[in-house]
């Protein structure tokens, strides 16, 4: 028996198969019959969450809020207006549903006036369904899908390096050659237990024997041995996991294959997600042995109408540890095809669709969500291109995750960076695109909850590896093309170009020096002189002294720091940082709360020339600062608020674009060309 509608919700025509909505509005929500209403308002979130109606519960269970797409969502805060309106085949909240999410009715079929979901799931998932998706992806989506367009994309040093997948059939590990048909597991590692099986040059020999998989099947992880059974009964052979096709305690193996993490992904036939759970042992729900509750909201709002919820499967992805770990976004981003299990459902996505078995019953026609919501949709997936976009996207989500070892902040990005280098020509330099006119402006993403903005050890300061937070490039920038005084036609240049006149160089690990510039790495015999330096600017420098530093170059850094020191001649100014404005806000989901500093940029009579966001939390007195002009625009200059130790060594604080006048009001000595050492 139907529950009683509230007052709201019997404005709404729920007859049968929602027919008069269908008619009014139908996939047209913006339908030109303004006599009809084409929305509803059911009043503020508080006061749905309260009423005691069968429709209203089915909108809240849709309704979620967040600041960022890519953050966790949480629910709309109680004052806000909740309206529901039919669009595209099924009622949404146009403002706090997520992309992809619906209110629909139940049963089996679908039009393209209306959307159908089962109203309950199966104890154990039929994986006949997604046999039928991928084999309906293989015909119309297989040439861009296939992993067989990716095979160019392993390096030729390492075409000949082993590689090892497990058969499935035999129960043992085996050694084959790329290109081989497998399928890839992606998952959550978990904390370190001494019982998980993994490969070790000790059991390698033994690993590899028919059947000695089936011997130790109680130390193989539940999420593996599901992941095996998906592998078997898709009629598959081989499944690639890291943790037994990779020699566990062969640092140079693993280096190389961290290197080329990308291929290993990219190239599958398929990625097995695994987003539930927290770690290796919560299985696979649905595939036995592992249990899943297959229970679905489904509400009788009138008699003989049924209506259930499809909620976005990238909303259910966004709560999970799976998407909270660093590892896991470049095996997210780099795969072509998933098959995700997520809040006790599976889905499949590919590059052109978006499938879930709430939507189709066997025996009925495929329903597609032609909008897949993913938060990395476009993002490194154009074959022949990658724009600094690319990058700067990539490496903010990234720094949005966590990792257990901060040691491995570059390692985990290292596949999504070298799939950028390929595609966009870029040389990678700590992270960064050549040139670093541009990729050292990076700032902290000042939405960020749960990064402090810590140092981070091990890594240079100039690169976003060396920082805990986010990472964020003004968006001015990313469309701005990097040109040279030295040798550009300012007649001829861009129409948005980021003039740059510093020579780049760095002093390696061994102390060589090598150049930094353009779109290489090469080396030289020397650093870059005061003149050579003053010669290439064309930015009314000329006049500028030359500071002359009092440190010895060979003794900064060399032989303690594990990364290049940057080595660049630049003009140099002191500025005031003071308004120091401390927000203590709370953080997303009831994280603690997050600091955030922004410091005016002032000149001795406290004209502003700028507002810079601190990159560390702890600088937090009014002060003196040393800028570095990096790169200028129409408007202004971009700077690097630099720190200096007693040796002479710089780091950078913070990131600001300074006013253009800012040359005739800094603070004494005044502008100074000077030679900057910074790690």
């Amino acid at each position: 028996m139907a529950s009683r509608l509230c007052i709201y919700c019997r404005q709404i025509p729920f007859d049968e198969d929602l027919q008069t909505v269908r008619d009014k509005c139908g996939s047209d929500y913006w339908h030109e019959d303004i006599t009809y209403p084409d929305r509803w308002a059911l009043g503020t979130y508080e006061k749905v969450r309260e009423r005691d109606c069968p429709f209203c519960e089915l909108v809240v269970s849709i309704c979620w809020s967040s600041v960022a797409s890519w953050l966790p969502a949480k629910p709309p805060p109680p004052s806000a207006e909740i309206v529901v309106r039919w669009q595209n085949g099924g009622f949404v909240e146009p403002t706090y549903s997520p992309l992809g999410s619906y209110i629909c009715l139940t049963g089996d079929g679908h039009s393209s006036r209306a959307y159908r979901a089962r109203a309950s799931l199966t104890e154990w998932i039929d994986l006949d369904d997604v046999r039928r998706w991928v084999s309906n992806c293989d015909v119309k989506d297989g040439d861009f899908c296939s992993p067989a367009r990716h095979n160019a994309s392993l390096p030729k040093s390492h075409q000949n390096m082993a590689f090892r997948v497990v058969d499935v059939e035999q129960m043992c590990i085996v050694s084959t050659r790329m290109p081989c048909r497998y399928l890839a597991l992606s998952y959550v590692w978990g904390e370190p237990n001494s019982r998980r099986l993994l490969l070790t040059t000790e059991n390698r020999e033994s690993l590899m024997r028919p059947g000695s998989l089936s011997k130790v099947h109680e130390l193989i992880p539940d999420t593996i041995l599901d992941a095996m059974t998906v592998v078997r009964r898709l009629h598959e052979r081989y499944l690639w996991v890291d943790s037994l096709c990779l020699i566990q305690d062969d640092v140079r193996e693993l280096e190389e294959s961290v290197a080329i993490m990308d291929a290993f992904y990219e190239m599958s036939y398929l990625t097995i997600v695994a987003a539930s759970g927290s770690n290796a042992y919560a299985g696979l729900p649905g595939i036995p042995p592992t249990p899943r509750n297959p229970a679905r909201l489904v509400r009788e709002v009138v008699p003989g109408v049924d209506l259930t919820t499809i909620t976005d499967m990238h909303t259910w992805l966004r709560q999970s540890k799976y998407a909270t770990r660093a590892w896991t976004m470049q095996e997210e981003i780099l795969s072509n095809r998933h098959l995700i299990f997520v809040n006790n459902q599976v889905f499949f996505q590919c590059q052109f669709g978006l499938f879930s078995e709430a939507m189709n019953a066997r025996g009925q026609e495929l329903v597609n969500f032609e909008h897949p919501a993913s938060i990395y949709a476009g993002v490194l997936r154009d074959p022949d291109d990658a724009s600094f976009t690319d990058f700067s996207v990539s490496m903010m989500l990234y720094g949005q995750r966590n990792l257990t070892y901060q040691s491995d902040t570059l390692r985990a990005a290292q596949g999504m960076l070298r799939r950028y280098s390929r595609l966009s020509g870029a040389t990678l330099f700590e992270g960064l695109p050549l040139p670093l006119d541009r990729s050292i402006l990076f700032f902290r993403d000042p939405r960020t909850a749960k990064h402090t903005g810590r140092r981070r050890r091990g890594f240079p300061s100039y690169s976003w590896t060396g920082w805990d937070y986010a990472p964020l490039w003004d968006s001015s920038l990313e469309y701005r093309t990097v040109v040279r005084d030295s040798d550009t036609d300012n007649d001829k240049g861009p129409k948005y170009p980021l003039h740059a006149w510093i020579s780049w160089h760095c002093r390696l690990e061994d102390g060589t020096i090598s150049n930094a510039e353009s779109n290489k790495i090469s080396p030289t015999i020397r650093r870059a002189t005061a003149e050579e330096a003053l010669s290439k600017c064309n930015q009314g420098f000329q006049d500028i002294p030359i500071s002359i530093n009092d440190f010895d170059f060979n003794s900064i850094g060399a032989t303690h720091l594990p990364y290049p020191v940057l080595c660049f001649w630049t003009v140099c100014i002191n500025l005031r940082l003071t308004n120091i404005q401390q927000h203590d806000d709370e953080g997303e989901a009831g994280e603690n709360p997050r600091r955030r500093y922004n410091l005016e940029v002032v000149n001795e009579t406290g004209q502003r020339h700028g507002v810079i966001d601190m990159d560390s939390t702890g600088d937090d007195e009014s002060q003196q600062g040393k800028f570095a002009l990096i790169a200028a625009v129409d408007d202004g200059f971009w700077a690097l608020l630099l720190k200096f130790d007693d040796n002479g060594m710089a780091e950078r604080r913070g990131v600001v674009k300074l006013s253009k006048d800012v040359l005739e009001h800094s603070l004494p000595p005044g502008p100074r060309w000077r030679e900057v050492i910074l790690g």
